[in-house]
């Protein structure tokens, strides 16, 4: 089961999150998966609202694996064009196969209005 966390941005502006997977209590190691995330305006929607585009943090020489992070950068150009909205998200990890997924984190997802100060 995925673990819920709520997540939101701001158009025009780097959305940079940070998640660490664990089961039991555990970091999961991450050695020989790939990962992939999205935001839809809801579960059925087939369409994309944004492709995250997770990444597995593997550290320098790939030491870091075990730790279970996994990175969501997605720049301002990207996070410019995505509606004001909400909508909900999911990040899973697939097996070297790319047969079977497990999801990870999954939550709503709010888009905000630029604004500035």
């Amino acid at each position: 089961m995925s673990t819920k966390i709520d997540i939101s941005g701001y158009r025009g502006t780097d959305l940079n999150i940070e998640f660490t997977g664990t089961i039991a209590g555990s970091t999961i190691d991450l050695s020989g998966y790939t990962v992939s995330g999205h935001a839809r305006f809801q579960p059925s929607y087939t369409g994309k609202l944004l492709d995250l585009t997770p990444t597995i943090f593997s550290g320098s020489l790939g030491a870091a694996y075990t730790s279970g992070i996994i990175r969501v950068s997605v720049p301002a150009a990207t996070m410019a064009e995505v509606p004001v909205t909400q909508g909900k998200y999911d990040i899973e990890i697939w097996n070297a196969a790319g047969t079977t997924a497990t999801g990870l984190f999954a939550g709503k997802f709010s888009m905000f209005s630029e604004y500035t100060f």
